[in-house]
């Protein structure tokens, strides 16, 4: 089977590292490709960005130097991360005339949904911190720990405001098939019937229980549907 990669995006505020236990779970002919952007993970050190397109041109740049013409390439994003891959596979398009095999995007609405009530970044401390509790999982498990709460506000805090700060003027349509599955109890996620009108090829829907987090919860099951995909049984 031709070997193939998949870049993978994480959610606002989480690391590369989510995706470590990727490598030996997805099938042995793709490579994963963990990205982050500055201020997190292995990148801690670098200054925070607050600016939507900053971040994409940031991960843009690791991409493009990870390509290689003869092998076929998918992209995964989740939460803000989706929303990052949709952007990514426009820029790669356009610059590179390349074209990812399949987009996932996971754990949210197509990039021109605004909802004003998900405009946390303007709550202050306390109700943007029960706001992220209530999503549950690793934000949950971070702000209920006052030392681990401490290191990731601000982190989280950049990332909503470069998220929510973004607007999609316009429905530009990529040419790869996609893939858009999101979680039986994710309340944040009501929108994602109009992702069909992001592509000029497939679209096809997935449900996995579990909240907004299922990425930890039902990971197994995530990465059956993947792993479908790039084997070419979906």
């Amino acid at each position: 089977m031709k070997e193939k990669k998949i870049f993978c995006i994480p959610a606002a505020g989480v690391s590369s590292y989510i995706f470590e236990p990727w490598k030996n779970k997805l099938i042995d002919t793709v490579t994963v490709y963990p990205l982050e952007w500055p201020g997190r993970g292995k990148r801690f050190p670098e200054k925070l960005l607050y600016n939507f397109h900053e971040i994409v041109d940031d991960i843009y740049s690791q991409v493009s130097e990870a390509l290689e013409a003869d092998i076929s390439f998918s992209i995964f994003g989740y939460c803000m991360g989706a929303t990052i891959a949709y952007e990514l596979t426009k820029k790669i398009e356009a610059n590179l005339n390349m074209t990812a095999e399949y987009v996932f995007f996971a754990a949210k609405n197509p990039p021109n949904i605004k909802i004003p009530e998900e405009s946390i970044h303007k709550l202050g401390k306390k109700e943007f911190i029960e706001s992220l509790i209530a999503l549950g999982g690793s934000y949950k498990e971070i702000f209920l720990n006052p030392a681990l709460a401490e290191i990731f506000y601000d982190i989280i805090k950049a990332d909503c405001i470069a998220s929510e700060n973004y607007r999609a003027t316009e429905v530009i349509k990529i040419n790869s098939d996609i893939f858009v599955i999101h979680g039986t109890q994710d309340e944040s996620t009501n929108h994602v019937k109009y992702w069909p009108d992001f592509t000029t090829k497939t679209c096809a829907f997935e449900e996995i229980n579990g909240g907004h987090f299922f990425i930890e919860s039902n990971l197994d099951k995530l990465l059956y549907i993947i792993n479908q995909a790039l084997s070419g049984n979906s």
